[in-house]
Formats: structure tokens, sequence, C-alpha cells
């Protein structure tokens, strides 16, 4: 059975905490239910790319911008060895900005936890173009 079959089971409500039942997995509407929970989570460990740019806003707020880079190690078909880098834009607000600004240098080695963040602006050639980064909630320097 598809999963899109059972689209008509789910409730209709904005709530995103919802109580669905699961036929394909022997449950039925008189048995215990699974609880779904959408969750915008992202830990990333990695490595500070390049120097921070810090901005203070409008409001007052203080904005840094860190690029940063992660790194996998897989094997390909053939059995090779690959090394892929990753590379992500975290954004710090304010308390979190300021220690980044304290704690971080290039090459430093980051945990970094938040949500990622999809937005879009027009360019200046009137194209719309589109953005993601992670908004850090939590940021600690591994080198420490």
């Amino acid at each position: 059975m598809r999963i899109d079959a059972l689209k008509n089971d789910f409730p209709a409500s904005s709530d995103p905490t919802f109580v669905w039942s699961c036929p394909m997995m022997g449950n039925t509407s008189t048995e215990k239910s699974i609880i779904m929970n959408g969750k915008n989570a992202v830990q990333l460990i990695g490595y500070v790319g390049r120097d921070l740019k810090e901005s203070k806003q409008d409001s007052g707020l203080t904005r840094v911008a860190i690029r940063m880079a992660t790194h996998q190690t897989f094997k390909n078909r053939l059995g090779e060895q690959v090394n892929a880098t990753t590379w992500h834009n975290v954004v710090a607000w304010d308390g979190s900005a300021e220690y980044a600004r304290r704690s971080f240098v290039k090459g430093s080695k980051i945990l970094v936890e938040g949500s990622i963040v999809y937005g879009s602006f027009t360019g200046w050639d009137g194209r719309r173009r589109f953005t993601t980064h992670i908004k850090a909630t939590n940021l600690i320097n591994l080198d420490r």
C-alpha cells in the first residue's frame, strides 16, 4: 500500500501533533495509535570555513554569519574511499552571536544546534532566489 493512499486517514487539523492509525503496521482505530510530531532540528559538527561576518541590525540585534564545513567519508560503487565536504550557512543572533564572535576563528572545530530556515528574495536581475541557512540556538567551540 502506498503512503499517499493513507493521507485520507490524517485528521483535518492545523495542529502539528496528531494521532494517526497505521493499518500497514497492524494498528486499527481501537488499538494504540502512533503519535507523529514534526521537528525541525539540526546538529552539526564541523569547521569554521572563513572569518565571521558580523552585522548590527536596525532593530539593534547583533547577527553573525558563519560559513561552516562538514566532512564525510564513504565508499563509492567501485569500493574507493571518497571524502566529501558540505558547506553550510549558519546564522547566530545576540547572545549566540556574541559567543561566536569571541570564540570562533577560521578553522575552529565547532558544534552547532539549531533549525533549518528557508527563504527567498528577488535579485538585482528580477529573478527570485532561494536561500537556506541554519538558525543557531546553541554553539560550542570544540577546540577548547
